[in-house]
């Protein structure tokens, strides 16, 4: 497969997962998208320990991730 061809994606404003129909959907896919989902409802709630304790992950691991996935997480969290 060409990994350059999204084979799904997850959609927080709508709170909707897109799957890619010119490509084979996978359980893989599925369950990725829907792992981003869950994480994002989590994530929307501050008080939920979940969050918390992402938060404190990302709080120790922030300055040695990439800038692209640091923005990325930060947008997720703040």
């Amino acid at each position: 497969t060409d990994d350059s061809v999204l084979a799904g994606a997850y959609d927080s404003n709508t709170n909707t997962i897109l799957l890619n129909t010119d490509v084979p959907i996978t359980a893989h896919t599925v369950l990725h998208e829907v792992t981003h989902a869950a994480t994002m409802d989590s994530l929307s709630n501050p008080s939920d320990p979940v969050t918390q304790r992402l938060q404190t992950l990302f709080d120790d691991l922030k300055d040695d991730l990439s800038s692209f996935y640091g923005s990325y997480i930060s947008d997720a969290i703040y």
